[in-house]
């Protein structure tokens, strides 16, 4: 996860290096650029030329050669921040699926989903259930979400005065055939309650009570995706 967030972010610093290019200015000479390096240019001269090189590719490749220590006395941009944010929850978003819902004695409510809901033959985009309540559904419901690398079903059950029982299925986006191998962990608070990796490609999981959860879905040591699941009474 941590190599997958770091190559976003230098993916996003690319991408803003090349949009304020054109206002980096001119290059430094090659004795300011030395200067710079050696940290002997003057307190006056080193945050215009610092400026200039998180903007310049060209100089910024030339200080790498040089093997330039971090700029420590620099701070970030608000703009590559706010960049960096909107992109590492893009990417986390792609292999995510967020369910919230709220209990109550016969029925429950999707809160909210970045699923498509399918429940009492009928099926509801992600994008339809933003502008519409889903309220007092009566047995379950199956919520399903193409992930980045698999689809995930999540079929939610409300056991009266017991909580949820939950069933995770992964499924190949293309063939939608069952991977069977694939292992499934109910997380809380950073700590495995349960984990099952069963033939017929389904993990459920009994008796869920209020809480917020996650279950990790997992193929020969790489991580898929995940669901977030936070349960409310």
């Amino acid at each position: 996860m941590t190599d997958r967030l770091e190559k976003v972010i230098g993916l996003v610093y690319k991408k803003w290096k090349r949009s304020v290019a054109k206002k980096a200015g001119p290059h430094p000479s090659a004795e300011e650029l030395a200067s710079f390096a050696q940290k002997t240019l003057s307190s006056e001269d080193r945050p215009a030329i610092l400026e200039h090189i998180l903007r310049c590719k060209v100089c910024s490749d030339i200080l790498a050669i040089q093997v330039l220590q971090p700029f420590d006395d620099f701070t970030v941009p608000e703009e590559l921040i706010a960049l960096a944010h909107e992109s590492v929850g893009r990417e986390l978003r792609k292999s995510c699926l967020e369910i919230v819902i709220r209990l109550k004695d016969l029925f429950f409510d999707i809160v909210s989903t970045t699923g498509d809901i399918r429940g009492d033959r009928k099926f509801v985009p992600s994008a339809v259930l933003r502008s519409r309540d889903m309220r007092e559904i009566k047995n379950d419901v199956c919520i399903i979400k193409d992930l980045k690398n698999c689809r995930v079903e999540v079929r939610i059950e409300n056991i009266l005065h017991k909580g949820c029982r939950v069933t995770v299925v992964v499924k190949e986006k293309i063939t939608g055939r069952v991977i069977k191998d694939a292992r499934c962990s109910l997380m809380r608070e950073g700590i495995e309650l349960e984990s099952y990796g069963t033939d017929s490609g389904k993990s459920v999981f009994e008796y869920i009570s209020a809480g917020i959860y996650e279950i990790t879905v997992v193929l020969r040591r790489n991580r898929l995706g995940a669901v977030m699941l936070e349960i409310r009474k």
